[in-house]
């Protein structure tokens, strides 16, 4: 049987990791790559269950999962969040598949919003999870993803689901949501994205809940299938507001400046 490293990212996830740590038993290495702006007792509870810690300066997400993939031992790597759990069904289909003719494999992941499991609203899942070592490097500053070092990798898919146990309150949720915006929109803005216009936040909004609400039915979710449909556009207009933000010439601070000096 070949060798497996479970691999966390991870920043304040006090209330999450311990859980997700233990449902890790199979593998032979748990390594959680600490953000150093960490503050609460992540690194203590993931000591504490096993886990190997390293702490590191965040930079961006691509950046950040690799490095965890280079500290790692294992021949192969399970990528998984603090907040996502593998059953036991699950576990033994990775250990089977280690040993299986295929570089990659997609595993699809069902979210649970509120404690309500979410069938509806356009929340699918299926992302490339677990790679043998060295085959591949995460690319993007926010959305990454993997990118393969030839293009003749045998990619397999997992017939078992990981479970997303998403946000549980509303504070939390907009916490992360704010620190996501916040590095979509420097992303965009040095990317030279278009400027920001009364319609670009209209048709971001609005679309996106018509998306999510109506055509691929949230509504079916009950309260917590309209709040998540509420959420993804206040998400998406917080980038566009952000990004305006750093658009303006001259720049906020300078106009505020300028109304101390003559508005007094």
């Amino acid at each position: 049987m070949r060798t497996l490293s479970a691999v966390l990212v991870a920043r304040d996830e006090e209330a999450m990791i311990g859980n997700c740590i233990k449902r890790l038993y199979f593998a032979d290495e748990i390594l959680v790559l600490l953000d150093s702006r960490s503050v609460d007792s992540t690194e203590e509870i993931a000591l504490s269950l096993g886990a190997k810690v390293i702490k590191a300066k965040f930079n961006n997400f691509s950046h950040f999962k690799n490095m965890a993939i280079d500290n790692a031992v294992g021949e192969w790597i399970l990528i998984i969040d603090a907040d996502e759990r593998i059953s036991e069904k699950l576990a033994n289909e990775i250990k089977s598949a280690l040993d299986k003719d295929y570089d990659a494999y997609h595993i699809k992941r069902v979210n649970y919003f509120y404690g309500k499991l979410m069938r509806y609203g356009g929340w699918y899942d299926e992302h490339i999870r677990l790679i043998k070592k060295n085959t591949a490097r995460y690319v993007g500053d926010l959305h990454e993803t993997f990118k393969f070092e030839n293009n003749s990798v045998r990619i397999g898919i997992l017939d078992n689901p990981m479970h997303h146990f998403s946000h549980r309150d509303i504070f939390s949720n907009v916490k992360k949501v704010l620190n996501y915006a916040e590095i979509q929109a420097q992303y965009e803005y040095s990317h030279n994205f278009p400027e920001v216009k009364p319609f670009t936040l209209y048709r971001t909004v609005i679309r996106e809940f018509e998306n999510r609400y109506i055509h691929h039915k949230g509504w079916k979710d009950g309260i917590p299938g309209l709040i998540e449909c509420i959420l993804q556009p206040f998400a998406l207009s917080l980038v566009k507001i952000r990004l305006w933000e750093l658009q303006q010439k001259p720049t906020i601070d300078e106009l505020y400046e300028k109304l101390e000096e003559t508005t007094l």
